[in-house]
C-alpha cells in the first residue's frame, strides 16, 4: 500500500515536470513563431497592424530572442529592400534594441513626415509621386546624399547614408504602396503653408 502511495507521488511529480517542460517548450515555439511570423511581414502592406499586435510580446522576451529577432528582421530586410548596413548593428542592450525597434517602425511604417519633407523640395512633386520614374528617384536619391544625421536614431542615419539608388528606389515605392494617401494628404497640407 505504501509503496503504490509512493509510486503514485513520483509519477504525479513526472506529470508536473513533463508539463513545466512542455510550457517552457510551447512557449518557447510561440517565440519562434511570432519572430518568423513578424519579419515575414517587413515589406508588406500590413505590416504596422501586425507589428503592433506582436512586439508587445517580443518586447517580453529575453534578449537573446530579441537579438533572434531583429536579426531575423535584417536578413527580411536584405531580402525585401536590397539593403544591408555595412557594418552590422550591435545589439546588446535593451537600449540597443529600442534604438532598432524605432529603425523598423521608420523603416516600414512612420516615415511619412520624412518623405514629405523630400517630396516638398522637388519641384511638382505632387504629380510625379502619381508614376514614379527613374528620373525622380533621382531626384530623391539626391536628398538622401544631402541628409546627414538629421536623427537622433543612428540606425535612421546609417540607413539614409547608405543606402543605394535601388534601396531608395524600394524604400519609396513601397512606403507609397503602403501609405500612399498619407502621404498625398501630408504633402498637400504643407504646400498650403508654404
Amino acid at each position: 500500500m505504501e509503496t503504490n502511495k509512493i509510486i503514485q507521488g513520483s509519477v504525479s511529480e513526472l506529470e508536473n515536470e513533463e508539463d513545466i517542460y512542455s510550457d517552457e517548450i510551447l512557449e518557447e515555439n510561440f517565440e519562434i513563431y511570432d519572430i518568423i511570423e513578424l519579419s515575414s511581414f517587413i515589406g508588406k502592406i500590413n505590416f504596422e497592424p501586425m507589428y503592433k499586435n506582436f512586439i508587445s510580446d517580443i518586447r517580453t522576451y529575453s534578449l537573446e530572442k530579441q537579438k533572434e529577432f531583429s536579426y531575423s528582421v535584417l536578413e527580411r530586410i536584405k531580402k525585401v529592400y536590397g539593403f544591408e548596413f555595412l557594418e552590422k548593428p550591435n545589439i546588446e542592450s535593451q537600449e540597443d534594441l529600442y534604438i532598432f525597434y524605432e529603425f523598423i517602425e521608420f523603416l516600414e511604417f512612420n516615415n511619412i513626415e520624412f518623405l514629405t519633407e523630400i517630396f516638398i523640395n522637388i519641384k511638382n512633386s505632387y504629380e510625379k509621386l502619381k508614376t514614379i520614374t527613374d528620373s525622380f528617384i533621382l531626384e530623391i536619391c539626391d536628398f538622401f546624399d544631402k541628409i546627414e544625421n538629421k536623427f537622433k536614431n543612428i540606425l535612421i542615419n546609417k540607413f539614409i547614408q547608405e543606402s543605394s539608388k535601388e534601396t531608395i528606389n524600394k524604400f519609396i515605392k513601397i512606403s507609397l504602396k503602403k501609405n500612399k494617401e498619407k502621404i498625398f494628404l501630408s504633402l498637400k497640407i504643407s504646400q498650403l503653408y508654404i
